[in-house]
């Protein structure tokens, strides 16, 4: 019986404690239990993303990252599957934790982590892990309820409170600077005295963010449609929004307390885009509902700010050949 050395809480959150692993063959490093409880957070993860995602591998090269994970397959930590088994061997492959790895970061009771999930759900899972990817290889950080870890999610609540603040504030600077009218700067220094009583409380929803100099500079509110639940409130996706209830915008004489600079990511695994004409070939019900919900909470004008990663979708669609004798209509299918 070999033993996994962990002696405390490190920067990364992986808790460091002294545990027996049965049917162990050789101790784990801390880096590989780092890769473990990520795979964790995120269920199921495909090399390139797990490359951007976890932090131990980013700063290597993918085929190092793939060797590190043939490692943790051939230990039986981890389980390697087909996303699309009735493709064979064109198919892409997957993670996620085997019981030797469950083990390994002391879940065991986390059986669900082991289940291959239904093929929608491990589509959906995959395409989030996918925007998450592209938003790191861009730069952004990320602030998720899945990747950040929980003793920060007030830390992350807080960061996204202060810059909404600040955003006001210099929304109202502006407006005095400009020469507005009085009664116009002074509802706007009144909504930014309310400001605060309208954030939110609790940290249940995802934004990227970019810092320059210390500060926050650029937050994009990230919505990933998640099949698995309701749209509308008060349970659904919409609830867990950052965003004024209608009752207390009664507070305000019916006026929104709006987010200034606040910018929209909305993406869903159903929609499918067209790659030559830059927009939504075939927008799914889904989206429509939360882009519905979106435009009540904030305006119709907000979701014009959607223009991150404007190919980022889980279906795409390539512009027809020019030879096509079908025109227009020949469409070439890719799934992400």
């Amino acid at each position: 019986m070999s033993q996994v050395e962990l002696r405390d809480s490190d920067a990364n959150g992986v808790q460091r404690r002294r545990s027996a692993a049965r049917g162990m063959t050789r101790p784990l490093t801390d880096d590989q239990l780092r890769i473990l409880l990520r795979i964790a957070r995120l269920r199921v993860v495909t090399g390139p993303q797990a490359h951007a995602l976890v932090e131990v591998l980013a700063g290597g090269s993918l085929q190092n990252a793939y060797a590190r994970l043939a490692t943790l397959v051939r230990n039986r930590f981890l389980v390697t599957e087909p996303i699309w088994p009735h493709r064979g061997c064109f198919s892409a492959y997957h993670y996620r934790l085997a019981s030797a790895g469950l083990q390994a970061i002391r879940r065991d009771r986390d059986r669900h982590l082991l289940a291959r999930p239904s093929q929608s759900i491990l589509e959906y899972l995959l395409f989030r892990n996918e925007v998450y990817a592209a938003a790191r290889r861009a730069g952004w950080f990320i602030a998720s309820p899945v990747l950040t870890r929980a003793d920060l999610h007030p830390v992350a609540l807080d960061t996204f409170r202060q810059w909404a603040i600040r955003a006001k504030e210099q929304e109202v600077n502006e407006l005095r600077a400009a020469g507005r009218p009085e009664a116009e700067v002074a509802r706007a220094d009144q909504d930014l005295e309310r400001l605060p009583r309208f954030l939110p409380q609790t940290f249940g929803f995802e934004y990227l963010m970019k810092r320059a100099d210390g500060r926050v500079t650029d937050i994009v509110l990230l919505v990933i449609d998640d099949p698995r639940r309701a749209i509308q409130r008060p349970k659904g996706l919409a609830s867990h929004l950052p965003h004024v209830e209608r009752e207390r915008v009664l507070q305000v004489n019916g006026r929104s307390v709006a987010l200034p600079g606040l910018r929209l990511l909305l993406r869903d695994a159903q929609s499918v885009y067209d790659l030559g004409r830059g927009e939504l070939f075939r927008p799914s019900p889904r989206l429509r509902a939360l882009r519905r919900v979106l435009a009540e909470q904030y305006g119709q004008e907000f979701l014009a700010t959607d223009t991150l990663f404007p190919g980022v979708w889980a279906h795409r669609v390539r512009p027809p050949a020019a030879s096509s004798p079908r025109g227009e209509r020949s469409r070439a299918w890719l799934t992400s």
